[in-house]
């Protein structure tokens, strides 16, 4: 092994090691004087293998680079920097998620967005969250029109109650219910329900995602629905159910803790 590979091989790899596991123990020693669940020690752990994984990949294309650049082969070289880059940053990206419990009392209502845009993987990161969703008798009936150009977005906010907001958005996916003929009179009103769910899967995974958005109504509002489905150009059978603008916050957006005993009722009202 040539003395180059033998040093990254030797001191740059662990170093990724350390970081790794330092990235995942700062937050239980932070924590501490509150204690730390098992739920989320058990999160933690399997989040440290998944980004392991990851850094495993990384350690041998580091190898791989330390080689090219010994034989002098600068392209090669290069070409191995751009997916060590690629493949470090995932792994870091599993290992830094918030888990399932932290996420849900993280999220909150954004109305204001930076001018960064929201790249088309990480919508459909959120549109397969949302299609995650439970769903009455397996039907999905959630359909989704993903809005990133300013033209479309700008016409579709004029209309809006909170226009202005929706106008914000580096991106904007309005949730739509598709109704069956025979779902429709068999479960009135299931697809409202079944869209509702999926809307709340995409918020919880655009927090997730260091992003934020806003659940802004359309249904029941007639004339909103109407100015969305002429706007969009939605069939008659589909109706939409929310606007959500998407982005990166602007300013300070902080979560509400919504917790009240008093709305719970045990084994009967």
């Amino acid at each position: 092994m040539r003395p180059v590979t033998r040093v990254v091989r030797h001191a740059l790899v662990p170093a990724l090691g350390i970081f790794v596991m330092a990235s995942a123990i700062c937050p239980f020693a932070a924590g501490a004087e509150t204690g730390t669940s098992p739920s989320a020690i058990d999160d933690a752990a399997q989040r440290i293998a998944t980004a392991f994984e990851e850094i495993q990949k990384a350690a041998e294309t580091i190898t791989d680079v330390a080689t090219a650049v010994a034989a002098n082969k600068v392209g090669q070289a290069a070409d191995k920097v751009a997916a060590v880059a690629s493949t470090t940053a995932a792994g870091m990206r599993k290992l830094t998620q918030p888990g399932l419990y932290d996420t849900i009392y993280a999220r909150k209502s954004v109305r204001d967005f930076t001018d960064q845009p929201v790249t088309c993987e990480q919508l459909a990161e959120l549109l397969r969250a949302a299609m995650a969703a439970p769903t009455a008798m397996d039907r999905r009936p959630w359909r989704f029109v993903v809005l990133t150009g300013r033209p479309a977005i700008d016409d579709l906010a004029k209309g809006l109650r909170s226009g202005g907001t929706v106008a914000k958005g580096q991106a904007v996916v309005v949730v739509c219910a598709e109704a069956e003929n025979e779902q429709a009179a068999a479960l009135p009103g299931m697809h409202i329900l079944d869209a509702a769910l999926a809307s709340q899967n995409l918020l919880l995974a655009v927090e997730a995602e260091g992003l934020g958005a806003v659940w802004t109504a359309v249904w029941p509002m007639e004339a909103a629905i109407a100015h969305v489905r002429q706007t969009l150009g939605l069939p008659a059978n589909v109706v939409p159910i929310n606007v959500i603008p998407v982005g990166y916050p602007k300013g300070e957006f902080k979560p509400k803790d919504k917790w009240d005993p008093a709305t719970i009722h045990w084994e009967k009202w």
